[in-house]
């Protein structure tokens, strides 16, 4: 083979091989909610998660942790209350239920995971309170963590 045919192919097979380029990206995590009780969410490290459960803090009842994620594998950034939307902000509506949002970032490999429970603060717990349960696995690359 010429060495400029040699080139030639060299050269179209190492464009060929830019052309895929990286990996493409993941479809973002699908918002959890209370159907998601006992789910494990599966996130690369730098990845988010967020979660949205109905509350009603007007009449006592919010969502307590049992149990948050170990904050070195899964942070917590954010937790609010949003009211329901025909009140403005610092109004509540004695009654109305509305929705507590958590963001999750992934910050390092590990299992962890988060237990919540929906009740009054002040009332024992009861066998019929509402419960959440949901494992995180983080990893750096997205492939099964192995057990060790």
């Amino acid at each position: 083979m010429k060495p400029i045919s040699a080139f030639l192919v060299t050269l179209s097979l190492l464009l060929a091989s830019c052309a895929s380029g990286p990996p493409a990206p993941r479809p973002p995590q699908p918002l959890l909610t209370a159907a998601d009780h006992g789910k494990t969410v599966h996130l690369i490290i730098g990845e988010t998660v967020d979660l949205q459960l109905a509350s009603n803090p007007t009449t006592g009842y919010s969502w307590t942790s049992l149990r948050l994620p170990e904050w070195k594998v899964v942070k917590q950034t954010r937790h609010a209350y949003q009211g329901p939307d025909n009140t403005g902000p610092g109004q509540a509506l004695v009654g109305a239920s509305g929705k507590e949002h958590w963001q999750f970032l992934a910050v390092a490999e590990g299992r962890t995971g988060i237990d919540l429970v929906y009740r009054r603060a002040w009332e024992e717990p009861q066998e019929t309170d509402q419960k959440l349960t949901i494992e995180f696995v983080v990893t750096k690359d997205g492939k099964e963590m192995r057990e060790e």
